[in-house]
């Protein structure tokens, strides 16, 4: 019985098909016809008629695509901006304990500054990046989050959450607009971190980390 009420769901649905495509086909050349009917200079009138009317239609669409895609941009700019700032600021917090330790290394630093500065943004933006983020961003956001070094972290997992954001910040140049042709996520990281080479030299190491952390 089950079968033979999908197989005539199935009928029902190819009827209505057929009917619209024939509808359709029928529309079309009844117009053809009603345009053969009318003397030249009606169909002269016609063809411009249509042909601006269809310009118009495609105008107004472009423009509101182009509107819709610049309130997206701003509204991704916005929140963005509000991550990379209160990452900035996170690394303020952590040079200025790294001053009063005489340390430059990023890594050697307790990372309790990182997560207890960072985690209040993350919870905040996380609903606005679902809700303005592209499909890369919030993959990327969900692969961050995964990386993201705690109090038992040895330094190598420090370092590979350290990249993994700048593989998403990457991924906000990208959503952007931005090519980053020519660039990678240790050239962003250089502006964070003085000792970025040696964390170049360790690139096969941090990259299978990343990878295990976001197969888990």
């Amino acid at each position: 019985m089950k079968k033979a009420l999908e197989i005539l769901k199935l009928l029902i649905s190819l009827l209505i098909l057929v009917s619209i495509i024939s509808f359709v086909f029928w529309c079309i050349w009844y117009i053809f016809r009603l345009f053969n009917s009318v003397e030249p200079p009606v169909q002269a009138a016609m063809i411009t008629a249509f042909v601006g009317f269809s310009s118009l239609i495609i105008s107004n669409f472009y423009t509101s695509q182009r509107e819709i895609n610049l309130k997206l941009r701003e509204k991704k700019v916005e929140v963005y901006s509000k991550f990379i700032e209160s990452w900035i600021q996170t690394l303020l917090s952590i040079g200025l304990k790294s001053k009063e330790n005489s340390s430059n290394n990023l890594t050697s630093l307790n990372t309790d500054y990182l997560i207890q500065d960072f985690t209040n943004t993350l919870k905040e933006i996380t609903d606005d990046l679902i809700l303005w983020g592209s499909d890369e961003i919030i993959k990327n956001y969900r692969d961050f989050q995964k990386t993201l070094p705690h109090e038992y972290s040895s330094e190598m997992e420090k370092n590979a959450g350290i990249i993994n954001f700048g593989r998403f910040m990457l991924a906000i140049r990208k959503d952007l607009g931005h090519r980053n042709q020519g660039i990678d996520e240790y050239d962003l990281m250089s502006f964070f971190i003085t000792d970025i080479d040696n964390f170049r030299e360790k690139k096969p190491q941090i990259d299978e980390l990343i990878k295990k952390a976001i197969e888990k």
